[in-house]
Parts: structure tokens; C-alpha cells; sequence
């Protein structure tokens, strides 16, 4: 089993803003641009009051580098009603690149769960918008899960089973290799049954990694992630000790600023069960 903590949505470098804890608690993730892909920003709906879609929410939100025929990387695609669906659709995520070979070498596959993070911030409604809350700060939070029930290798050609992925960015990218990942029906945890992939329903404390009135960049992690003590192996690109700092009942990681995919062997860390139920839960 191998746990992967996946970074995706805007950032520092892709689209700039963070993404969004909206006003009632939910989360919006924004896809990053992508010039390859034939989904416009103003394709995909989203479920908020005086909104149809996410360009007019990104205009009031005065997005710095998104222009109307601008087009997105929805990537990871979670949200049902973001698009029109074929009646086979599930939660798909792709996976490219040296990203995509740091996810084989550390053998992922079918039945590992990817748990999103991303950068995001608080937001209120003034005059009838959306404005970014600034008395809160940015932080890294969980925003998600996907639990891999198929891989797709897009150097071959897409079973007719599979066709419906056909519309995923990933099929327009030459880069290789290039797989997309398909979520699976559901995910069982000590018997405890979940949907296979989905945006968390809400903003909770649990979701936060960013530690309080520390760089976003510091997370605040269970004791048992804590890898030397044990002679586990850790989680993947953050070998060094000096990233890790033991303290009363939990550990800090300053967590390094490149790298997309940080890879875990649960199986070498039983302890996740319990905290990854808390975060379902």
C-alpha cells in the first residue's frame, strides 16, 4: 500500500492565487492553465450563487494570468458536475513526465490512494463577490482523495472500454510516459467504506498541514511520520533529518518546494490507517 501526497491546483508559479475555502466552508480547487487542453475556464460550472462558471468567478477574484479563451488542466477531475459526463465517467487523474516515473519507481499502483493538497485561503462575499479574506493566510490543506482502481498508458492505444477519457487533458500531452489514472468505485479502510475519490464536502482542522503562525511550507504531521527513530524509510523527497523536527506529540516538516508526487510505503506504517479514517470521517 503507498500513500501519495499529491500537490495540485493554482500556486505560486500556476495561476498565482491560492485556491479557495469558500464562505460556507467547501473547497475550490482551480485547475492550472494549459495551453494543450480543449477545456476553457468558462467550460466548467461551478455550484455558487451568481456564478456559471469558473471564469467569471477567477475575474472577480482578479486573476492575474487568465484570459477568457484561456484553457485548464482539470486535473485531478473530481467534481461530477464540472462538465457534461458520459454515464461511465469517474474521478480521473493523470500523470506525466518524471512525476509520473518517481510514481512507478516507487511501484503505485492499483489500490494506493493519492491524498490532494494544495495551497489555499479563506474568503468572504462583499458586494455580491468573492474576495479573498484578508485577514486570513494562505495554507497548505488536504483538499482531497483518489483511490486508484485502474491505469490507463496512454502510448497505447485506449480500450474501447475507456474511450469516455478521451475529453482528459492527458490524451492531448506528447510528453512521456503519460498515464491517466482512473478512481475506483469505492475504498474500504478496516471495513469502513467510502466513496473511491471526491473533493472533501468542507474546510475542517483535520484537512490543515500548514502549521499555525509558521510558512505554509511547515507542516504539522502525526509523530508517527517521524521516520529515523524506526529506520523506515521516509516519505519520498524529504530524506534529509534536518527537515524533520520532533515535538510534543507531533512532528514539523518543512517541506521541500519542488516536487509534485511525495510517496509513502504504508505498508511500513500501519498508523495511517487511523489517521487517514479521520480525515474521510
Amino acid at each position: 500500500m503507498k500513500i501519495i501526497i499529491s500537490r495540485k491546483g493554482f500556486d505560486s508559479q500556476n495561476g498565482k492565487l491560492p485556491n479557495l475555502i469558500l464562505p460556507d466552508g467547501r473547497l475550490l480547487v482551480f485547475p492550472i492553465p494549459d495551453k494543450t487542453s480543449t477545456i476553457l475556464y468558462k467550460d466548467i460550472e461551478i455550484d455558487l450563487k451568481g456564478y456559471d462558471n469558473l471564469y467569471e468567478l477567477l475575474v472577480d477574484l482578479n486573476a492575474p494570468k487568465i484570459k477568457e479563451h484561456y484553457t485548464a488542466h482539470l486535473d485531478p477531475d473530481l467534481y461530477p458536475n464540472s462538465l457534461p459526463r458520459d454515464k461511465a465517467w469517474k474521478p480521473l487523474f493523470g500523470q506525466t513526465g518524471a512525476p509520473l516515473r518517481h510514481l512507478q519507481k516507487s511501484d503505485v499502483g492499483i489500490g494506493d490512494l493519492f491524498l490532494f493538497f494544495g495551497r489555499f485561503q479563506k474568503t468572504k462575499w462583499e458586494n455580491k463577490k468573492i474576495v479573498y479574506d484578508k485577514t486570513e493566510k494562505d495554507i497548505h490543506i488536504l483538499f482531497g482523495y483518489f483511490s486508484i482502481g485502474d491505469i490507463v498508458d496512454l502510448k497505447l492505444e485506449i480500450p474501447p472500454e475507456s474511450q469516455w477519457i478521451s475529453y482528459h487533458s492527458h490524451n492531448y500531452i506528447t510528453k512521456t510516459p503519460n498515464n491517466i489514472f482512473v478512481g475506483s468505485k469505492a475504498l474500504t479502510i478496516n471495513g469502513k467504506t467510502f466513496s473511491g475519490a471526491k473533493v472533501f464536502d468542507g474546510y475542517s482542522e483535520k484537512l490543515r498541514l500548514s502549521t499555525h503562525g509558521k510558512n505554509k511550507s511547515i507542516w504539522k504531521l502525526p509523530n508517527w511520520f517521524y521516520p529515523f527513530d524506526t529506520n523506515r524509510p521516509p516519505l519520498t523527497f524529504h530524506p534529509d533529518k534536518d527537515r524533520w523536527s520532533l515535538c510534543d506529540g507531533y512532528v514539523e516538516l518543512h517541506t521541500v518546494g519542488r516536487g509534485q508526487e511525495f510517496v509513502l510505503d504504508a505498508d511500513l506504517y500501519p498508523e495511517w490507517k487511523k489517521w487517514v479514517l479521520n480525515i474521510l470521517s
